[in-house]
């Protein structure tokens, strides 16, 4: 397996050993892993994901989890510089696939950095024809 886009869901649920979709969470990063794969995420990814357990576990706990994530092996943490044309694009892609924010910039990230999968709990991003969801 190549380089696998992380949305930050899996992550999320990869913290919670009480949670539904803690099994297949982790299930879906041992296999990436497994087959060689790199875990691919962004600044954006680790955003959503703190600000997730800021609410739900208080500030310090976030940044507890946060510095488990960037343990993780094969974790490769991809920033662009982005230009105003790409924020342009990005709005085409909120636009054109009906988008939160955040989902449009991880779809973006995707596309500039030509990664493949995605893997993701968020249906959203079956609409995207040049990304496949394992979920």
């Amino acid at each position: 397996m190549s380089n696998v886009f992380i949305d930050s869901n899996i992550l999320i649920y990869s913290q919670d050993a009480a949670s539904s979709n803690y099994k297949r969470s982790m299930q879906i990063l041992k296999g990436i892993l497994e087959s060689g794969g790199s875990i691919v995420i962004t600044p954006f990814v680790l955003n959503e994901t703190h600000y997730f357990f800021i609410k739900a576990v208080g500030i310090e706990k976030g940044a507890e989890a946060i510095t488990k994530i960037l343990k993780i092996p094969n974790l490769k943490l991809v920033d662009l510089i982005l230009t105003t044309n790409d924020i342009k694009s990005i709005l085409r892609i909120s636009k054109k696939y009906k988008l939160k924010t955040f989902d449009s910039f991880h779809t973006y990230y995707c596309k500039k950095l030509r990664i493949k999968k995605i893997a993701t709990f968020d249906t959203d991003f079956n609409k995207i024809p040049w990304l496949k969801t394992i979920n």
